[in-house]
């Protein structure tokens, strides 16, 4: 009986001990919870920060699909505008084509006539100067010779009565 005396108590200083074990494990295991509540406490906090960034991103992401929409439209009425440049540049390009074929053709030919009509006309007033140059000449002659005729006549009233 003191065998199975001393067995029980071993066993029982054994189960005082497990026991002793198992509430160090239990303190250990209420540590590690109040961690594990701080831990989720502060992913409770986190997540609710990452909702509001999530809803602000949700916001600007409405906001850049709205600016995207304003984006597209500006960039329809600029290729409307672009479109109707090049419309605008096309017929300017025909009309300087047009201008070009006029001066070739009529423009030109008609300042070849008024060439043509100048120098005709160049050549009438060089015959014209001429002959009035000539004319110049003939009276001067003319009038050295009525000088001379003058001279004479005085010479001979004078000779003849004397």
């Amino acid at each position: 009986m003191a065998n199975e005396e001393n067995r029980m108590l071993e066993i029982l200083l054994e189960l005082k001990q497990e026991v002793s074990e198992m509430r160090k494990d239990i303190n250990v295991l209420k540590q590690d919870a109040g961690i594990l509540k701080q831990d989720v406490k502060s992913l409770k906090e986190e997540v609710g920060i990452l909702k509001q960034d999530v809803s602000c991103l949700k916001e600007d992401v409405k906001d850049l699909q709205q600016r995207m929409i304003i984006v597209e439209g500006k960039t329809d009425n600029l290729q409307f505008t672009v479109n109707e440049m090049q419309s605008e540049l096309a017929e300017t390009k025909r009309e300087i084509l047009s201008l070009r074929t006029t001066i070739e053709n009529v423009t030109n030919r008609n300042i070849r006539i008024i060439a043509e009509g100048h120098l005709d006309l160049e050549n009438k007033l060089d015959r014209s100067i001429k002959a009035g140059s000539e004319t110049e000449v003939m009276q001067v002659r003319v009038n050295m010779i009525e000088d001379e005729m003058r001279t004479l006549k005085k010479n001979s009233k004078s000779a003849t009565f004397a």
